[in-house]
């Protein structure tokens, strides 16, 4: 585990003492020398047995500062990611990835033999060598995207492509191309956000695969570029978890199924269609877009969270195989562990935090108040008469009733100037 911490001050600190407990126990203590305004990582080898639901916390004492000391982290089992793989040919290229792998529920389906309830209820559809398709497959394919699930589809052969698949590719910005020569993969590729924890350094001298391109496209979400510009694996649409690998996996054409990066690039894919990529915490101020996770249950079950002292009931939103939970606003949540409970069940155990702003304990200055609140008046003077006479004008507003004492004077006195007159 590593722990990243940092000294907001203007002093450096030394032989700060910091801990890391898991489920009530110590496993993990060091003390940490830090220079003002830096930033330190250090790594905890946790070797202690892990169970279902796991509650960790690190602790960090900062004297003679008393608050914000702790930092809550959770680690839940993991659940298994179904895929399902829909293909003619290279079956033993998705065996051997997901076949006898306590990870993955892998089912493997012929193009005339597919058990549609299996995949829709998969995390991950897999269509490899895409030259026909049925209507049914379409349907349940654009179903698939419609309910957020997630397809990847592979190409096949240009040859003997089907008018059918043709126009499920052009919608996609799909045209053909020929190109014979061997284009490889651009190395930046292996830097993309996707791809992130895959590599630790990457060499200058690594070998990446080669393509033979047959399908050019502009996808949303480029990941794997080659050296020519052309993209070979991404994102088809931002607002649809749909990608592409835009290469059939022949021999002749690729050898990215031969390659180191093929297991990762489709294991992350697997990964992000299932909520099986958990967060070991969470932000409290960065959670509107609801918490995420994998869960069977019926939609008139009641899910509440508890923290031992306080019970919660969140809005929940159900899709086919997962949860989504919402944390109420005016619930004003704090930081901490919170179990989430189905019925008599515990689910999993959510850690829940601050923002790191809360840890920093410089002052905001006046000048960067004036831009954060430019229609109001920002007092920077200490004189309490005028603090006191601008609050008394915020809560009571504006006196003016002099204004009105003196025009009722005037207007008196022109009428009695009248009457003598008259």
């Amino acid at each position: 585990m590593n722990v990243d911490i940092t000294n907001y001050g203007d002093e450096s600190k030394e032989n700060i003492p910091v801990r890391v407990e898991l489920n009530g126990s110590q496993v993990g203590v060091t003390e940490i020398n830090l220079s003002a305004k830096t930033t330190e990582t250090i790594t905890f080898d946790i070797k202690t047995k892990l169970l279902d639901i796991n509650k960790g916390r690190i602790v960090v004492e900062d004297l003679p500062v008393s608050f914000d000391n702790e930092f809550f982290w959770s680690l839940n089992k993991l659940s298994t990611v179904s895929v399902s793989v829909i293909s003619e040919y290279k079956k033993s290229v998705f065996d051997a990835l997901f076949d006898d792998n306590q990870l993955f529920n892998y089912n493997y389906y012929s193009f005339g033999n597919i058990d549609y309830q299996n995949i829709n209820y998969s995390d991950l559809l897999i269509v490899n060598g895409l030259t026909e398709i049925s209507t049914s497959l379409l349907s349940s394919i654009r179903s698939r995207l419609s309910d957020g699930g997630f397809v990847l589809v592979i190409g096949g052969e240009s040859t003997g492509v089907s008018s059918q698949v043709r126009q499920f590719l052009s919608q996609y910005g799909f045209t053909e191309v020929n190109i014979n020569e061997k284009v490889l993969v651009e190395k930046r590729s292996f830097d993309n956000p996707f791809m992130e924890g895959v590599f630790e350094n990457i060499p200058k001298n690594l070998d990446v695969p080669w393509v033979k391109p047959k399908l050019r496209w502009r996808p949303a979400e480029p990941v794997i570029t080659l050296n020519n510009g052309m993209t070979l694996f991404g994102r088809a649409e931002i607002q649809k978890p749909l990608y592409f690998l835009s290469t059939s996996l022949e021999d002749s054409i690729t050898n990215i199924h031969n390659h180191g990066l093929f297991l990762p690039m489709l294991y992350k894919t697997a990964f992000y269609s299932s909520n099986a990529m958990q967060n070991l915490y969470y932000k409290i101020e960065e959670t509107d877009e609801g918490i995420s996770f994998d869960w069977q249950t019926e939609r008139d079950d009641i899910i509440k969270l508890s923290n031992d002292e306080n019970v919660i009931i969140p809005e929940v939103r159900y899709s086919a195989k997962s949860v989504s939970i919402f944390l109420p606003l005016e619930a004003e949540i704090g930081p901490g562990h919170y179990k989430v409970i189905s019925g008599e069940d515990i689910i999993r155990v959510l850690a829940l935090n601050l923002g790191g702003d809360e840890s920093n304990l410089e002052q905001i200055t006046s000048d960067s108040l004036k831009v954060f609140y430019p229609d109001q008046e920002i007092l920077t003077d200490p004189d309490m008469a005028k603090v006191r006479a601008t609050i008394d004008r915020m809560d009571y507003g504006q006196d003016i009733w002099q204004w009105f004492l003196i025009g009722s004077l005037i207007f008196l006195l022109i009428e009695i100037i009248l009457i003598r007159m008259i």
